[in-house]
């Protein structure tokens, strides 16, 4: 099973008594008496603090604003023990989140299935499948109902599965309508029997509720309708709670080991804590409880009877004495199933008071004494009432029956044996009296304490303030048995629902009981409310056992309540926490109404004041609101204006709504607005009252005196509201537009800090007089109205530019639409048009010192006009044009000096050329005239000369495409040509080509006959004795036959190239064994190799495999490449045979054999040459004759036929070499790739 240890930071030794934490949703009286009781004795044990929350489970504290668990801060704890309740009926992914809240605490569950905390059950599904399995086997039931736990509550699943799978084990059916659900109350156990017989209408010979409390209310349900417990219907349950065994009809139950689950969950978490190892999952056994409501007789019955066989024949005078220790072992052993505490507790209590018990009965049985046994075991009932047994004194039934069933076999006569069993009945009439006064006793402490309560309920009921409930709690507590408590409220804004953080959240101490007293302890300073209460209240010295409830009513936290446990009944705190809660909540609502009303009082004393104050004010606020409504209408206007100005694009439409709106504004007669340029010095604008004035009757110059003059100067409004206000009167201009005038504001328009216009508002004499606040309202429309109109400005101009480029862009477009050098021209005049409209225009290039039109347009006689021709001369218009390469501009031809024209020319007065311009040389110009004199500007020839770069470049390309055009047709011709005459010298060369093959075959014939006769008689002279002896001819015959074996070898090798090229080579494929080959070559050239010093290696050839080929015709491939490299590689060089096998995309699975020597090498543009018929490198006459001697000479033969003998396989060859350099020697590589099986030639 798989262990969980804690962090090791929680491992060290301990600086302090360690503190654990327990979450528990409620403690009462049905199991969470005997669990806490584990838990507490478990902390003492172990010397840990505890912390007891009790609040509700998390899905009902998720519903609040702030629930008590919200308080447990996992700083101030080592551990938390989750108890099995918190998830009942909670879903598991809420049960998931609502723990890890709490990482990374060390942290125990019980009976929780929640992702990485260590566990505690106890083993509900044997218990319960026990439990059934008894109904099935002992009492024969086959139709079981069964009350199921809160969906998704781990142990109550486990319960149902155990039912199931018990009818399985016996093959009874499940049926699904006797399964009902629960939730582990009574009323739910009420409700499962009405469901099954009223509203299913099934019947059943048993019931198996999923824990005692549905099974108590399934037992009353069942009796209501008179249906007998067990006769008709047997009932099981679940826990054994004490209950359990009170009920008129006691209930078969499987008991559950609470207090060691409490005492496991504390052992658990503090190794935890402390760094040990915990398995994942501990699971604790559970005991089937047989009672009535199953219909068997109860254990105290069934021990009364014992077998034939326990009976002694004849009992001897000492097995009676001898019989007290396996009867004390009995007794105990039947005692520590039903003590809690445990094996020590016992011990102690019990054994003497035993011991005692069976002295006094075999005293009494034997007539020695009379009455002790009855008296001892009086003292026994009272010493069982300090040990916390399961069913209390009843047990003692069980305990007579098995002390009945161990001593009277072994009673030796009758009369003795008739005493025995009178003082058993004695002892059960004891029994039956100290359970009644047992039971009496109880009801009377319920009694007590129920008077206690509703005497401090009565109490609390009637105060109003939290000092009287502080009182009341001092004359209670001590009755109700509390050690310590502390009473915490939280420092919250009211009474209700709110909204703090955990951590933000404060607390005060509302009283402190210790030592029988109550500390009221109001005004004390606040503290986080994680804290509970002061950390100074909390015991130093000693190790101290809390219980922590909430204190609230609803949805309004209150505070908490903090008790040291004392009382073993749990139920104390509770209560006392319900009765606080509405008390504190009654005080803390009265106390916010007084202060509600003290409010109230104060605010009628205000108000009557403030009524006052308000006629008072009434009169300043009328004023106000009539300013305010001024200016709300006035920023309308000016909001207005501006949007209206700013969303015009014309500077003129800006103006004519800027009087419109000032007319408005200020009520003034009149509103007039000039723009200027100050470049040009003149008016450029002038609006009044949104009329544009066409003619001007005041120059740049007179706005510059004046009132107007003042504000362009200074940049500043000028406010004239009567004539001797010291300003300068209006000059004649200005009088001649505004009249007579009696208030006058004049505010400049000011953009990029420049003044580029006024505006003036007048009013006439005896009208309304303009005010400083009219300035304002101007100056404020002002500076938007001249930034509106400097965007305007820069719009207008982006889009002439816009336009300028657009118009550009498309005469470029068309000018490049055709190359044809006679339509160029044509489509530039057409172009330029669009660009600067003219009424007459021509294109003129220059020719040497003249310049010649080549295109024209705007001309009345074309012909006469083509054959214009202009001399270039100094000091006239052209000459300029041309000489500068800068654009001149004539605005009237009459006045300048220069010009000159035909007669037959009509004459425009304004005249503009620009010069072309071809690799920065001039080569002609544009000329345009317009009728007008001074029409062309400065922006005009700025066009017209970006145009004209356009209009070069067009004619350039024109003419190199004229160029290139006859260039290409020039080149046509003699491409036609010399193909022709390649063909005729290739179809020469292929006669050639096939007349020397065919005499390479015919040769090769006709010289192998005769050479076959002379080697025949060389054969013949050398068997002959009188050449043998002579040893000149002898010599002779050496040679000459050495000359034929070479003829001969040559006369083959023309043959092998005769079929290669006539594609007759014919091969016989067999497997053929490379390295043998190989080896064989070498001992072939061995001679040779030792006389020019040379070394032959073989790398890598061993382990070959066999590939399909003529093993002849690769011999001679092989031959000739190592024979080659012999005759490239200087004396005491080196050759290399190295073999690989590989995969060739080509080829597939092949064989690769290189031929690598320290030779001479070959000239890369070579590499291919070297194959061809007759190829030879180098110089012929520099070779020598020799077959295997350096640069020896051959016929160009042998790497032909290794080309083809080695494609005539399939394969491949090529060589590799960085260049021939014979002084280097930096060496030859050459490459033959064979497929290991036969493929055709590629």
């Amino acid at each position: 099973m798989a262990s969980t240890s804690a962090p090791a930071s929680l491992s060290q030794p301990p600086a302090k008594r360690r503190t654990i934490g327990l979450l528990t949703a409620r403690i009462g009286r049905v199991w969470g008496q005997e669990f806490m009781a584990g838990v507490i004795d478990a902390a003492r044990a172990l010397d840990v603090n505890l912390r007891c929350y009790v609040g509700r489970q998390p899905a009902e504290a998720s519903e609040a604003i702030f629930s008590l668990y919200d308080l447990v801060d996992p700083a101030s704890l080592d551990g938390l023990i989750l108890a099995a309740d918190l998830g009942h009926g909670v879903p598991q992914a809420e049960m998931q989140r609502f723990c890890d809240r709490f990482a990374p605490l060390p942290t125990i569950a019980i009976s929780l299935d929640v992702t990485g905390i260590p566990t505690i059950q106890t083993d509900s599904f044997n218990g319960m499948r026990q439990a059934v399995l008894h109904l099935i086997e002992v009492h024969g039931c086959q139709r079981i109902a069964f009350v199921r736990g809160p969906a998704g509550q781990t142990e109550a699943e486990q319960r149902y599965q155990a039912y199931r799978s018990a009818l399985e084990a016996c093959d009874i059916p499940v049926d699904e309508q006797l399964v009902v659900p629960g939730d582990f109350s009574l009323e739910s156990g009420r409700l499962a029997v009405d469901t099954l017989l009223d509203e299913r209408q099934v019947d059943f010979q048993a019931l198996a509720a999923a824990n005692d409390r549905m099974a108590m209310g399934a037992l009353e349900a069942l009796q209501r309708r008179g249906r007998q417990v067990p006769m008709q219907v047997a009932l099981v349950g679940f826990d054994d709670i004490q209950e359990a065994q009170s009920l008129g009809v006691p209930l078969t139950t499987v008991r559950q080991p609470f207090y060691i689950t409490g005492q496991q969950a504390v052992t658990r978490l503090v190794d935890l804590v402390e760094g040990r190892d915990v398995p994942a999952q501990v699971i604790l056994p559970t005991e089937l409880i047989i009672r009535w409501s199953c219909g068997c007789l109860p254990a105290s019955i069934q021990q009364v009877q014992f077998d034939e066989a326990e009976l002694l024949d004849e009992p001897g005078p000492t097995d009676l004495v001898n019989r007290r220790q396996a009867t004390t072992t009995a007794l105990l052993h039947l005692i520590y199933k039903n003590t809690p505490a445990g094996t020590r507790l016992v011990d102690r209590r019990i054994r003497a008071v035993l011991q005692r018990l069976w002295e006094a009965f075999l005293s009494d049985t034997s007539a020695d004494t009379q009455d002790q046994f009855p008296v001892a075991f009086v003292q026994a009932l009272e010493a069982a009432h300090q040990i916390p047994l399961r069913g209390g004194v009843n047990i003692w039934h069980e305990l007579l029956s098995e002390f009945r069933r161990q001593v009277l076999p072994y009673v030796t006569d009758r009369q003795s044996l008739l005493r025995a069993e009178n003082l058993l009945e004695q002892a059960r009439i004891l029994v039956g009296e100290t359970a009644q006064r047992a039971m009496a006793y109880r009801r009377l402490e319920v009694e007590q304490q129920e008077e206690l309560f509703q005497a401090l309920g009565s109490s609390l009921s009637t105060l109003v303030s939290l000092n009287e409930i502080a009182a009341s709690a001092q004359q209670h507590f001590a009755a109700l048995g509390l050690k310590q408590c502390c009473l915490s409220l939280y420092d919250i804004p009211q009474v209700g629902p709110w909204n703090l953080q955990p951590q933000e959240l404060q607390a005060y101490l509302l009283m402190q009981y210790r030592n029988g007293r109550v500390q009221w302890a109001p005004g004390g300073a606040n503290f986080p409310a994680r804290q509970i209460i002061p950390a100074e209240l909390l015991p130093a010295n000693r190790r101290y056992a809390t219980i922590i409830t909430p204190l609230g009513l609803a949805h309004s936290p209150l505070g908490v309540l903090w008790n040291e446990i004392g009382p073993a009944d749990w139920e104390v705190y509770i209560r006392l926490s319900n009765l606080l809660s509405s008390a504190i909540f009654r005080a803390l609502l009265i106390r916010e109404r007084e202060q509600a009303t003290q409010e109230i009082g104060q605010l009628l004393v205000r108000s009557e004041q403030h009524l006052i104050d308000l006629g008072i004010a009434k009169e300043a606020a009328e004023e106000a609101a009539r300013r305010t409504q001024q200016a709300l209408e006035e920023s309308d206007q000016l909001f207005r204006a501006a949007r209206a100005i700013l969303g015009a694009t014309e500077v003129t439409d800006i103006c004519q709504k800027l009087t419109t709106f000032y007319t408005r504004l200020v009520q003034a007669d009149q509103v007039i607005i000039f723009l200027v340029d100050h470049d040009l010095e003149k008016i450029v604008l002038g609006v009044h009252n949104g009329r544009i004035l066409d003619k001007l009757n005041v120059s740049y110059t007179d706005l510059k005196e004046g009132v107007n003059g003042i504000a362009f100067e200074s940049g500043q409004p000028v406010l004239s509201q009567h004539p001797e206000d010291g300003f300068e009167p209006p000059n004649a201009a200005e009088r001649r537009i505004w009249g007579a005038t009696g208030s006058i504001v004049v505010v400049p328009l000011v953009a990029k800090n420049q003044v580029i216009g006024t505006v003036t508002a007048l009013n006439q004499i005896n009208q309304r007089m303009f005010t400083q606040h009219d300035v304002d309202l101007l100056m404020s429309l002002a500076a938007q109205a001249a930034a509106a109109m400097e965007g305007a400005r820069l719009y207008q101009a982006e889009q002439e530019r816009r336009q300028v480029a657009e118009i550009l862009v498309q005469a470029g477009r068309k000018l490049t639409s055709t190359l044809q050098l006679r339509e160029v021209p044509g489509h530039i005049l057409e172009q330029l048009n669009m660009v600067v409209p003219f009424e007459r225009a021509s294109l003129i290039l220059q020719e040497e010192d003249r310049l010649r039109i080549v295109a024209q347009r705007g001309f009345p006689d074309r012909e006469r006009a083509r054959q214009l021709s202009i001399s270039i001369r100094d000091g006239d218009v052209y000459q300029q044009v041309v000489a500068a390469g800068r654009p001149v501009l004539v605005e009237d031809v009459r006045r300048t000096t220069g010009w000159s024209q035909v007669d037959w020319l009509p004459l425009d007065l304004s005249w503009m050329g620009v010069p072309l311009f071809a690799k920065e040389r001039v080569i002609g110009m544009l000329s345009l005239t317009r009728r007008q004199a001074g029409t062309f500007s400065q922006d005009d020839a700025i066009l017209v000369a970006t145009f004209a770069l356009q209009a070069a470049i067009a004619l350039e390309n024109a003419a190199l495409y004229d160029e290139i055009t006859r260039f290409n047709e020039q080149l046509e011709q003699m491409v036609a040509q010399r193909t022709e005459e390649l063909n005729q010298a290739y179809h020469t060369l292929e006669k050639l080509d096939e007349n020397k093959t065919v005499f390479i075959s015919v040769a090769a014939h006709e010289l192998r006959t005769p050479l076959t006769v002379i080697k025949g008689y060389m054969g013949m002279l050398a068997g002959d004795p009188s050449v043998v002896q002579n040893a000149y001819l002898n010599e002779v015959l050496k040679g000459v036959s050495k000359g034929t074996d070479r003829l001969h070898a040559i006369i083959n090798s023309m043959l092998d190239v005769a079929r290669i090229d006539s594609q007759l080579l014919d091969l016989h494929l067999e497997p053929t064994s490379l390295p043998v080959m190989l080896k064989r070559v070498r001992e072939d050239y061995t001679a040779a190799l030792r006389e020019r010093q040379l070394n032959l290696g073989l790398v890598n050839v061993d382990g070959l495999p066999l590939i399909q080929g003529d093993p002849t015709l690769l011999l001679k491939v092989f031959q000739n490449l190592i024979g080659n490299a012999i005759k490239y590689t200087p004396d005491g060089g080196r050759i290399t045979l190295r073999g690989e096998r590989l995969s060739d995309p080509r080829l597939g699975d092949c064989v690769e054999i290189q031929v690598q020597d320290t030779g001479i090498g070959i000239d890369p543009d070579h590499h291919e040459l070297i194959f061809e018929k007759f190829y030879q490198t180098g110089t012929v006459a520099l070779h020598s004759t020799g077959e295997t001697k350096f640069l020896g000479g051959g016929p160009g033969l042998g790497l032909a036929i290794v080309r083809g003998i080695v494609n005539a396989h399939g394969g491949r060859i090529w060589v590799e070499s960085p260049g021939h350099d014979a002084q280097r020697c930096p060496g030859s590589t050459f490459i033959v790739r064979l497929p290991c099986a036969a493929r055709n030639p590629a």
